[in-house]
């Protein structure tokens, strides 16, 4: 890859790194941030004596992982295929876990424990009660005089089953004779 290719390639690795940053919760941002991050993968290079090409992979690996690009099993199968034994790529796995992947696990824990719950807002109250006012009794047109009020069981019936009921039984009158 000449020069000019290397340029035109990278600011979009760096833009999708850094989108990727953004996603992640602040302690994986930060150790990612850091030179220990270096150090880390230096350290663990030297300890199982990796060659320059298989600590590069290592480290690009452990970079994914740290992003969420790469999944543990990924990792594996990647290392295994740099030419690493499965004795060492599971000892740096196991490296990884203790001095890296358990720590930022506790610190974003600590983190969301400190972070302290956001107040609920109360539910709104009911609106006031209206003031109750009772119906104006109706009158006849033009006259003061209170408008009959019709029995109870004809507010509820539609006009022909009032109608009906009429028809077929003419209301009993008080004072009149039994038939």
């Amino acid at each position: 890859m000449n020069p000019e290719q290397e340029s035109i390639e990278e600011p979009g690795i760096n833009e999708a790194v850094g989108s990727l940053m953004q996603e992640l919760p602040k302690p994986v941002q930060d150790f990612l941030k850091s030179d220990e991050r270096d150090a880390v993968a230096r350290e663990l290079s030297a300890k199982y004596q990796l060659h320059v090409d298989q600590a590069g992979e290592f480290e690009r690996s452990f970079i994914l992982m740290l992003l969420g690009v790469m999944r543990p099993e990924e990792f594996v199968t990647t290392l295994t295929q740099a030419g690493l034994s499965q004795d060492i790529v599971n000892g740096l796995a196991a490296d990884l876990n203790t001095r890296v992947f358990m720590k930022l696990r506790d610190a974003e824990r600590e983190q969301v424990a400190a972070v302290p719950p956001t107040p609920q807002k109360p539910a709104p109250l009911p609106p006031p009660a209206l003031d109750y006012q009772p119906a104006a009794t109706p009158t006849l047109p033009g006259s003061p005089v209170p408008a009959p009020m019709p029995p109870p069981s004809a507010l509820h019936a539609c006009p022909s089953q009032r109608a009906m009921r009429l028809a077929v039984a003419p209301p009993a009158r008080e004072n009149s004779p039994p038939a």
